[in-house]
């Protein structure tokens, strides 16, 4: 039973619906960058990535939303 708990494809759920949580609170659209990370990195555990590509997806999703709307410049 505790594999299941940490196995990366429920890490990566347990994530997406904290930040999607903490997105409905703050009503700012700040944390849905890290939904969208997480969500990304759920696909790639779901398809056998291992856990460093899941975290460079995560990062590289999250890095690349923040570029592009010029939070970061």
């Amino acid at each position: 039973m505790r594999e299941i708990f940490t196995s990366p494809v429920f890490i990566w759920l347990a994530l997406m619906i904290l930040f999607l949580v903490v997105e409905i609170i703050t009503v700012g659209l700040t944390s849905i960058w890290f939904a969208g990370g997480a969500l990304a990195a759920l696909l790639a555990s779901f398809i056998g990535a291992g856990i460093v590509i899941q975290i460079l997806i995560f990062l590289r999703d999250l890095l690349s939303c923040c570029f592009t709307q010029g939070r970061l410049r």
